[in-house]
């Protein structure tokens, strides 16, 4: 699916600290697939590696919505929380 080719590629981008192509894609993987919380939270990773911190709190907020208990995104929220 197409969906998972752009997560990939978004989260290899990440890896090689390519940011900004990284929100691309996986904006592109969000869009395709809105219930996925690893897409939201790796969204917002890669958003906040980029200084955006409202817009990755939004993707964070949107992984917890799906999936509550997702620890790895109450822990990135809290860390960008405590820097503002």
């Amino acid at each position: 699916m197409y969906f998972e080719a752009w997560y990939n590629k978004g989260s290899a981008l990440y890896e090689l600290k390519r940011f900004k192509e990284a929100v691309e894609c996986l904006d592109k993987a969000t869009k395709m697939n809105p219930r996925d919380a690893d897409a939201w939270y790796s969204e917002g990773a890669a958003l906040a590696e980029l200084g955006k911190s409202q817009e990755a709190l939004k993707c964070y907020d949107e992984a917890l919505r799906i999936d509550p208990s997702y620890q790895d995104a109450t822990d990135a929220k809290n860390k960008l929380l405590e820097k503002e």
